[in-house]
């Protein structure tokens, strides 16, 4: 599971710099739907590694 956050933390965070670079937002509603989501799994990413980060299993 860590594996697949990590993939799609890596390439959601690629799409959002390429967005911030060369402002592709502005290229049509495929390419702005395509970043919207992109910044959604990003965000979500972040959350699920802080929030796995702060729990602790005990055997």
């Amino acid at each position: 599971m860590y594996i697949l956050a990590l993939i799609i933390l890596i390439t959601t965070g690629l799409v959002s710099i390429a967005d911030i670079l060369y402002d592709i937002k502005d290229s049509g509603e495929g390419i702005r739907l395509m970043v919207k989501t992109s910044q959604a799994l990003f965000f979500l990413s972040l959350l699920f590694f802080t929030v796995k980060s702060g729990t602790k299993k005990r055997d």
